[in-house]
C-alpha cells in the first residue's frame, strides 16, 4: 500500500470517497472473478493447498527519489495449510463445515498460524511518526509505525538485503512442506503472492528487478483490492469499490477492536491483508449472505493470543523521542 506522503490535501470526509492514490501505475491483476458464495467455493476447491503470501511495503516521506530509494520497510505474512494442519487444533475445516458462530474461530487460528517477518531499512531506520519533518504534518499527522510491529521482531538491514531476503523468502516458499513424491518428481508448490493496493509493491518490484518467474514456476501476484466481492462490497458510488485498507479491514474483522493490531506497519497491514483474504476462505454461507447481501460488518477477531513482548521489544528500539509513544495509531493511507 501507499504511504502518507500526500495526506495532507484535504480533511478524511474528502478522502473517504476517493480512488486510492496512482491506482494507474497498477500491473498486478485481481484474483480469479467470483460473483457468488457457489463460484467462491469453486475458486477455494481450485486453489487448494496454495501458500498464500501477503507483502505490504510502507515509504517514507519529505525525501525525493524512486520509490525503490524511498522504501522503508517490507511486510511479509504466510500462511500455509499445509503447515497449519501440522498442529492439530491449527486444522482448518472445509468453508462447508462453517457456520456464522464458528468463523472467528477458524479465522483466528489461521492468524496464529501465520509465519510474520518484518524489514526495517537501515537509511531509514530513524523516520518515524514523531521524527518524520514533512511539512503537511502540522495538518495531517504522519501514519506510518515503523517500531509498532507486533507479530514478527523486526529486522534492520540494508536496502539490498532487504529485496535480496525478501526473494529468498519467496523462492523457498515453492519447496516448503513437499511430500517425498513431489520433491523426487521436481513438483513445487503454488504460491499466491497478494497486496492491497498493488501500486506501490508494482513499483518496487520493477525497480528491484524481482522477477517472480526466476523464483517459481507457479507464483503469481493477486491485487484484493481489485477483487469482486471486496469491490462489489466496498463501492460507495464514489471510490468503484476500491476501498482504503483500513476500512476494508476494519469491515473484515481482521484488525482486532480498536486496530488492536496497529495498522499502518508493514507486516502488521500484511497480516490484516492475508486474513482479509483467508476471511473468504472460510466464510460460510449465511455469513457471506449477512456481509454481503445484508451489508453488516464481521464482528473482529481476537488477536488477545499475541505475545506482547514482540511488541515490546521492537518499540524499544525507536528513537528515544518516541519510546513513550501510545500503542495505539490511527490514521489513513
Amino acid at each position: 500500500m501507499y504511504s502518507d506522503h500526500s495526506d495532507f490535501y484535504g480533511d478524511d470526509s474528502d478522502l473517504e470517497g476517493e480512488l486510492p492514490r496512482k491506482a494507474k501505475s497498477k500491473t498486478t491483476i485481481a484474483p480469479p472473478l467470483v460473483s457468488s458464495f457457489e463460484a467462491l467455493q469453486a475458486f477455494k476447491n481450485k486453489l487448494g493447498e496454495a501458500i498464500i503470501c501477503a507483502i505490504d511495503l510502507e515509504t517514507v516521506d519529505n525525501h525525493h527519489g524512486t520509490e525503490l530509494q524511498k522504501m522503508s520497510e517490507i511486510g511479509i505474512a504466510v500462511y500455509d495449510p499445509r503447515e497449519a494442519s501440522k498442529t492439530p487444533s491449527n486444522a482448518i475445516p472445509h468453508a462447508s463445515e462453517t457456520k456464522h458462530s464458528v468463523s472467528n474461530d477458524l479465522l483466528m487460528e489461521i492468524a496464529k498460524s501465520i509465519m510474520a517477518y518484518h524489514f526495517l531499512k537501515d537509511d531509514w531506520k530513524g523516520e518515524t511518526e514523531i521524527t518524520c519533518k514533512a511539512f503537511w504534518h502540522k495538518k495531517k499527522p504522519h501514519i506510518a509505525r515503523p517500531y509498532h510491529c507486533v507479530f514478527a521482531l523486526s529486522t534492520i538491514m540494508s536496502s539490498s538485503q532487504c529485496i535480496e531476503s525478501l526473494k529468498v523468502i519467496l523462492q523457498n516458499l515453492t519447496s516448503q512442506n513437499l511430500t517425498a513424491e513431489e520433491r523426487q518428481s521436481g513438483h513445487q508448490r503454488q504460491v499466491r503472492v497478494v497486496f492491497w493496493d498493488s501500486g506501490l509493491e508494482d513499483k518496487v518490484f520493477r525497480q528491484a528487478n524481482i522477477h517472480l518467474s526466476e523464483l517459481g514456476h507457479d507464483i503469481e501476484t493477486w491485487d484484493l483490492q481489485a477483487w469482486w466481492p471486496f469491490k462489489a462490497r466496498f463501492s460507495n458510488g464514489k471510490n468503484r469499490g476500491l476501498a482504503r485498507g483500513e476500512v476494508a479491514f476494519e469491515c473484515l474483522g481482521v484488525v482486532g477492536a480498536g486496530n488492536e493490531t496497529i495498522l499502518h506497519n508493514a507486516t502488521n497491514d500484511a497480516v490484516a491483508q492475508l486474513l482479509a483474504f483467508q476471511r473468504m476462505m472460510v466464510i460460510g454461507e449465511p455469513e457471506w449472505k449477512t456481509w454481503f447481501d445484508d451489508r453488516i460488518d464481521f464482528e473482529p477477531i481476537s488477536f488477545a493470543w499475541l505475545d506482547p513482548k514482540i511488541y515490546q521489544g521492537n518499540i524499544r528500539r525507536a528513537p528515544v523521542r518516541q519510546r513513550y509513544q501510545p500503542r495505539r495509531a490511527n490514521g489513513r493511507h
